[in-house]
């Protein structure tokens, strides 16, 4: 159970502030209980029904670890899968996940692959180069906010520490 003033990852919505506990109606269906979530930088709010917040509603990693995980990056692979329609799928289900250490390995697979294409004067398919940016996206946002530091110092931050590792 979540609480008023709690911080959470909401999906991959982003993170919000829970900011109430109500009872709501929306397009005239039965009144259920919602958290009402804000976004701190720009005030957008939305609406998690209380029932199947543990599905949707995620606690963020601590400092601690934020540093573990760093730490783990360089162990850390995911797999490539050659064909591009089950590739998508299992992408998309990563990112739905939100799982931490599974979009390390998304985006540290897809940047070595990345490199690899530009060698050969190719580029990464759009799809791909999609699910990198909303990994990054997904994970700098809640290392950024967690760390208070911002989303553009979030990779120098990573790299000084697995550089000392």
């Amino acid at each position: 159970m979540f609480t008023i003033n709690d911080t959470v990852k909401y999906g991959n919505n982003g993170i919000f502030r829970i900011i109430d506990v109500r009872m709501e109606s929306f397009g005239g269906g039965e009144k259920k209980l919602y958290y009402v979530l804000k976004k701190d930088h720009d005030g957008l709010t939305a609406y998690c029904p209380v029932e199947t917040a543990n599905e949707t509603l995620h606690k963020l990693l601590s400092k601690e670890e934020i540093y573990r995980l760093i730490k783990t990056m360089p162990e850390t692979d995911g797999i490539w899968i050659e064909d591009d329609r089950k590739r998508s799928v299992a992408f998309g289900q990563i990112l739905k996940e939100g799982d931490h250490k599974a979009l390390v390995g998304l985006i540290k697979m897809l940047y070595f692959k990345k490199e690899e294409k530009t060698k050969g004067n190719k580029k990464l398919h759009i799809a791909d180069e999609k699910a990198m940016k909303e990994a990054e996206r997904i994970l700098y946002e809640e290392f950024a906010h967690v760390l208070n530091i911002s989303q553009e110092e979030v990779l120098p931050f990573i790299m000084g520490i697995v550089e000392k590792a």
